[in-house]
C-alpha cells in the first residue's frame, strides 16, 4: 500500500486538511501551555518556562548540554510529526483492521 493511500491523501483537501491541523489542533494546544503557564505565573510566564519545563538548575545536578538539546528538538518537532504519525497508525492501519475484523464500518 502506498503512503497516500495509507492516510487517503486528496489534492483537492490538502489546504482544508493544513487549516484544520493548524487551527483545530495546534493553536489551541498552544494557547493551553501559555493559558496555564499565565494562570500560575501571571505576566512573569515567558521567564519561567526554564523553571517548569526544566526544573531547578541551581541545584547540584548539572545537566549535560546534549541532554537539554536533545529535548529541546523533540519539544520543537512533537507538534508537527505527532498528528501525521497518529494519522498513518490509526487511519492508515488500524482502522482498516478494525473495520476488516468486525465487519462494521461505524465501529472501526
Amino acid at each position: 500500500m502506498s503512503l497516500k493511500e495509507l492516510v487517503g491523501y486528496d489534492r483537492t483537501r490538502i489546504i482544508k486538511d493544513v487549516f484544520l491541523w493548524l487551527f483545530v489542533l495546534y493553536i489551541p494546544f498552544s494557547l493551553t501551555i501559555m493559558g496555564t503557564m499565565f494562570l500560575m505565573y501571571g505576566a512573569d510566564f515567558p521567564h519561567q518556562f526554564e523553571a517548569v519545563f526544566a526544573g531547578d538548575t541551581s541545584g547540584g545536578i548539572a545537566r549535560p548540554s546534549w541532554l537539554i538539546w536533545t529535548g529541546a528538538i523533540f519539544a520543537l518537532f512533537f507538534p508537527f510529526l505527532n498528528a501525521p504519525v497518529e494519522e498513518l497508525m490509526y487511519r492508515g492501519f488500524a482502522q482498516r483492521v478494525f473495520i476488516r475484523s468486525y465487519t462494521k464500518v461505524w465501529l472501526g
